[in-house]
């Protein structure tokens, strides 16, 4: 019996966001970059002192919330009340 080496064949890939992620770590932060350009061009008052501490704010809120709710799942749970503290949150914060 002989055997025939098939060439490999390369599987299409469906997660083509991930795989630019992995290809150009610094995609994310120039995106960020354009983004912060794109409003800072549009609307007036986008770079103000107090619109970055708002936007600082919630970002760092949202961190927290992402963090624990990781702690939830490793730890077996879901918890799906996680949105409503964002938003309470946010409203006593701003």
């Amino acid at each position: 019996m002989t055997t025939i080496d098939a060439p490999a064949r390369a599987l299409p890939s469906r997660h083509h966001l991930a795989d630019l992620q992995r290809r150009f770590p610094l995609l994310q932060v120039a995106a960020l970059a354009v983004l912060y350009l794109a409003g800072a061009a549009t609307v007036p008052g986008w770079t103000s002192r107090s619109t970055l501490s708002s936007m600082l704010v919630m970002a760092s809120l949202l961190g927290l919330a992402g963090a624990g709710q990781t702690i939830v799942v490793l730890g077996g749970g879901i918890d799906f009340s996680v949105g409503a503290f964002i938003t309470a949150g946010g409203v006593f914060i701003t």
